[in-house]
């Protein structure tokens, strides 16, 4: 996972997202989109990850 990356677990990732931990644990299953993922990819980028690398990691 991205977060693990930036050594964050998902609690943390979920408070600097303000989020929900269950809302981090469905966006990196995959299971679901809305405004939380839009900000987890936010993070990502400001982050310096590759949001490219995510959606190929993503794809079915």
């Amino acid at each position: 996972m991205y977060r693990e990356i930036l050594g964050l677990s998902q609690k943390q990732m979920s408070e600097h997202l303000n989020l929900t931990q269950s809302t981090i644990s469905k966006i990196e299953n995959g299971t679901t989109l809305g405004n939380g993922f839009v900000k987890y990819l936010k993070f990502l980028v400001k982050h310096n990850l590759d949001i490219n690398d995510y959606f190929r990691d993503h794809e079915k």
